[in-house]
């Protein structure tokens, strides 16, 4: 099967209702296309090098990226707008495998990184075009990020699991292993039975000398 063919087949399941929720959400969130002073310098701060990527393929992705005030519970998979009570948090788009279409809206709190929610569940991978490309296997296995913040810091590489039993069909399309960022990360996939074991490298730890 071509690529082509693969992102025909292998994308979200999303009917034409659920695309104009994802539209419309996407519109009232991101009224003011303004950039806020605060964003570029957090993101630096926290290895991101925001211009860079922008004006690199893939640079979509960061077009619609926002600070906003969130609520999200440890381990939860939603997220809502919280104008009032929320925490700082950065809210972007994401978009199906042809990198393209919005599918949904994914969110982590700017202190807690590693805690992140989609705002409607309908996104399975943020990334997900890497996963069923074969460019993104040439090298090396495809990079699989345990939190977005993680895809950023590597410059779009790769893709991040945001709902495993979404994203199992899709990752079941790739044309080579992946590369998960450790052990637990690893257990946390095959657990999820998102990726199997053969199709998974696991970084080495290094002994502490």
């Amino acid at each position: 099967m071509t690529w082509q063919a693969t992102k025909q087949q292998a994308g979200h399941r999303l009917t034409t209702q659920q695309k104009q929720y994802v539209l419309r959400a996407e519109s009232n969130l991101f009224l003011s296309d303004q950039p806020n002073q605060r964003q570029d310098p957090i993101l630096k701060n926290q290895g991101v090098e925001y211009r860079k990527i922008l004006g690199a393929p893939g640079g979509a992705y960061l077009s619609r990226i926002y600070l906003r005030r969130i609520s999200i519970e440890d381990y939860s998979e939603l997220f809502e707008i919280d104008v009032e009570l929320g925490e700082p948090a950065f809210v972007m788009v994401v978009r199906d495998v042809d990198a393209l279409t919005a599918i949904d809206l994914v969110a982590w709190p700017i202190k807690r990184p590693e805690v992140f929610g989609t705002y409607f569940e309908y996104a399975g991978l943020l990334g997900g075009d890497a996963a069923i490309n074969p460019a993104s296997f040439n090298e090396a296995p495809c990079p699989i990020w345990a939190a977005p913040l993680a895809w950023l810091q590597s410059g779009l590489r790769g893709c991040v699991v945001l709902n495993p039993w979404l994203a199992a069909p899709i990752l079941a399309e790739a044309p080579g292993k992946f590369q998960c960022e450790d052990e637990d990360h690893a257990r946390w996939l095959v657990d999820a039975r998102d990726v199997a074991m053969n199709e998974l490298m696991v970084p080495v730890r290094r002994a502490a000398s």
